[in-house]
């Protein structure tokens, strides 16, 4: 008898740690029923307002509210609660709470009177941070004012950063790149350009204010040979545009003597901010822009490497919607019933994530949807983790971000790409209109 108690004690104590439930426990069932339940617990409610298409609110579902830091702190003071804002009771919440953006975190005593909100997505020690000042009574603030500077000083410190028209300001030499390359050598500096078009009003600010003030010129003309090239109209423009991949102005070059980069940062800036950019670039510290830039790049390359590591021979099976799809993602088909039909073709790219899913379940479901693109193109379904997708990825070198929405020509040319979900079919209109303008970017 006492073997058997001992196995039953044994048995019992992993049954009942894997009954534990990690992160946020979320009440299945309204928010009236959530009312209740913290009424009878002793607790107040904690509502989190989302949407499906809502990026910010899928982090925090997926990777913020399922860790145990944050259900520790959370489940003992909380009965929390999902509410799409667009289904069920959602809708009529929304307008009773005046909730405007997304993701929305509103308390509630359990008498049903809000203590506070909070909106936007944060890592877990941040979230529980927001949620402790609301219990307190005290006000959740923007970023800035968590860095210690209210939006007002922010405002007043703008005003005071300004040392204009004194023709002290960044002075830009005259030269063409290589005479600039030449001087930088027998000065034994480098080489700051900034390079800009006639169209970039960031750029037009940047010459108007920020290069004007006394201080920039005190800053950069003893360490810098300085030019301003148009990239589009200087002759050296294009050489620039060739050799460094400049895709976004303005962007702000600092090259070697001997042509070579150093660095580079982008933007507009006001005077501390743009010299506090250049310190740092002086001192190798790479533009946060391009850090993000590189860091995509390279989880774009590992990702795509782990998908492609397990592609299937066989797609999967094409959902049921009311988008008349082709049988399957055969494009030479395609193009012969688009030729036929005198139509341009829709590939829907899918991953399988939550944002096609989104398209599935919703906009694919639509009347009014499955009216335009089926009368308006021949619709291809592409499964991109088959071997079959793969091949269409690579053929017009689509990036890794998903779902995505290509339109070729009725002989298969590439229109143009666009990412990500829609939620209305007036965007999704808007966008496609402005892809089948495009001229055609690969030939068959």
């Amino acid at each position: 008898m006492k073997k058997y108690l001992v196995l039953l004690i044994l048995v019992s104590i992993p049954l009942s740690m894997m009954s534990q439930t990690k992160g946020i426990i979320f009440e299945k069932g309204t928010f009236a029923q959530a009312l209740a339940k913290a009424k009878q617990e002793n607790k107040n409610v904690f509502v989190d307002c989302y949407t499906q298409w809502c990026g910010p609110c899928h982090f925090m579902s997926t990777e913020i509210f399922t860790t145990d830091s944050v259900g520790d702190f959370m489940n003992p003071k909380f009965v929390s609660v999902k509410i799409d804002m667009e289904h069920g009771e959602g809708p009529e919440l929304g307008k009773k709470f005046k909730v405007d953006c997304f993701p929305t975190f509103i308390i509630f005593n359990a008498d049903g009177k809000e203590l506070g909100r909070f909106t936007g997505s944060s890592l877990g020690k941040l979230f529980c941070n927001r949620v402790s000042k609301v219990l307190k009574g005290q006000k959740n603030v923007g970023q800035n004012e968590e860095n210690g500077k209210s939006e007002q000083q922010i405002i007043e410190n703008q005003k005071k950063d300004t040392i204009y028209d004194e023709g002290k300001g960044l002075v830009f030499e005259q030269l063409s790149l290589n005479d600039a390359l030449a001087k930088a050598q027998r000065e034994n500096k480098r080489i700051f350009i900034d390079c800009y078009t006639s169209w970039c009003y960031a750029c037009e600010r940047m010459e108007k204010t920020t290069f004007k003030d006394t201080r920039v010129g005190n800053f950069m003309n003893k360490q810098y040979i300085n030019l301003r090239i148009n990239l589009e109209e200087d002759p050296d423009g294009k050489v620039i545009l060739d050799k460094y991949k400049v895709n976004v102005f303005p962007v702000y070059l600092i090259l070697n003597s001997d042509g070579t980069e150093y660095n580079r940062s982008t933007g507009y800036a006001p005077v501390i901010e743009f010299c506090d950019k250049m310190m740092k670039a002086a001192m190798g510290e790479e533009d946060g822009y391009f850090t993000m830039q590189r860091e995509q790049r390279e989880y774009s390359a590992k990702i795509k490497k782990e998908r492609q590591a397990n592609l299937s021979t066989e797609p999967a099976t094409i959902p049921v919607t009311k988008i008349k799809f082709e049988k399957n993602a055969d494009l030479t088909k395609a193009i012969k019933k688009a030729q036929k039909l005198r139509r341009p073709i829709h590939l829907f790219l899918t991953d399988g994530g939550w944002q096609a899913k989104y398209m599935i379940d919703y906009m694919f479901s639509d009347d009014k949807v499955a009216d335009y693109l089926n009368k308006s193109f021949v619709n291809v379904y592409v499964d991109v983790k088959s071997i079959e997708g793969d091949a269409i990825m690579t053929k017009y070198q689509v990036g890794e971000s998903f779902p995505a929405f290509m339109l070729l020509t009725k002989k298969g040319e590439l229109l143009g790409v666009k990412n990500g979900l829609f939620k209305r079919l007036e965007d999704m209109k808007e966008d496609f209109d402005t892809l089948l303008n495009n001229k055609p970017q690969i030939e068959k």
